[in-house]
């Protein structure tokens, strides 16, 4: 069960993405993933680093090959995914009942 403020049980299902626009993003997905970062492009929507525990450490590797940040936001997990992932089914274990009737 979880329990707190929405502002809390978001926070702990947040991790430490960040989505971030730049001019030509598959070639800064290139730069990140050489610089060793979980990096995607997601079109339109920018381009996303999953474990960017310092955004500083992203826009540097980025400014050193001349791709530099027009925009960078932290990722935050909305209501509906926490949600989703708090009421998921977990995996069912095999019933020791239902088998064979012999």
């Amino acid at each position: 069960m979880t329990t707190g403020s929405v502002a809390d049980v978001l926070a702990t299902h947040t991790g430490n993405a960040v989505r971030l626009g730049v001019a030509d993003a598959p070639a800064a997905v290139q730069v990140l993933v050489a610089a060793g970062f979980a990096a995607r492009d997601e079109g339109g929507l920018g381009v996303v680093v999953d474990d960017a525990p310092d955004p500083a450490l992203v826009t540097k590797a980025l400014a050193d090959h001349q791709r530099y940040v027009s925009w960078l936001q932290p990722q935050q997990a909305d209501l509906e995914d926490v949600f989703l992932q708090l009421t998921a089914d977990p995996v069912a274990a095999p019933d020791p009942t239902a088998g064979d009737p012999s």
